[in-house]
């Protein structure tokens, strides 16, 4: 919600800076920030930690699968 928040500040912002924006940038940008991060972010993560890098796998996948629904509803609504 807070990535959908802030997405929607800045294209309103760059829309009101260039307002020659077309419909396929829109898509694009919504595309461009509903991709989850990078999956070796855990590998980082030291050993001793396993927890934090439990967590921050399932993070991921969770982020993944709302990334899917994201751009079915994305490409439903353009």
């Amino acid at each position: 919600l807070i990535v959908l928040g802030l997405g929607f500040a800045t294209i309103t912002l760059i829309k009101w800076i260039v307002p020659t924006t077309t419909e396929f940038f829109t898509q694009a940008f919504f595309a461009f920030i509903l991709l989850p991060p990078p999956f070796v972010l855990p590998l980082f993560i030291k050993k001793e930690a396993e927890a934090e890098m439990t967590f921050f796998s399932e993070l991921l996948i969770y982020y993944t699968v709302m990334s899917f629904i994201g751009y079915i509803v994305l490409m439903s609504i353009f």
